[in-house]
């Protein structure tokens, strides 16, 4: 019988759900130190400085503040070839936890998000959304093109 094999994940603390993120996609979590909040562009939440660029800061919903203390930066590789950059941040509310995962860890969820941009998984019995970043990065492009884009 072939073992099963893990993926490394961050569970994280966003907009009051966990995400589930392959740790492939994270650059860094660190400390959101200067990000600055813009608000009125859907999905962009401002920007913050991540060695010596300037990233954009995605707000995964509306509810979602741009940072509070206790949170922290998420970096995220963009993945979709939609972004102007290659790099964007997710502010968290919390510290993320690594976990890992195999498929006989991983079951469908229901986390009481009817989101096409999010997949409700349990991992390791643990609620989490699985963000589909296919659809999230680029309702980010679009709200940087509305402002005017990485350095407006």
């Amino acid at each position: 019988m072939a073992e099963s094999q893990s993926i490394r994940c961050l569970v994280v603390p966003v907009g009051g759900v966990q995400w589930l993120v392959p740790a492939a996609v994270v650059a860094e979590v660190t400390d959101p130190g200067t990000a600055v909040p813009e608000g009125g562009h859907d999905r962009l939440a401002g920007f913050a400085d991540w060695r010596g660029r300037r990233i954009p800061l995605m707000r995964p919903d509306d509810d979602t503040p741009a940072t509070h203390g206790g949170s922290r930066l998420l970096v995220l590789k963009a993945l979709s070839g939609t972004l102007p950059v290659s790099h964007y941040g997710v502010v968290t509310q919390g510290i993320p936890h690594i976990a890992s995962v195999t498929m006989d860890t991983l079951a469908p969820g229901d986390a009481g998000v009817d989101d096409e941009r999010f997949i409700p998984v349990l991992a390791a019995g643990e609620s989490a959304l699985l963000p589909r970043l296919d659809a999230l990065e680029p309702e980010l492009a679009s709200a940087l093109a509305a402002a005017g884009g990485v350095n407006p």
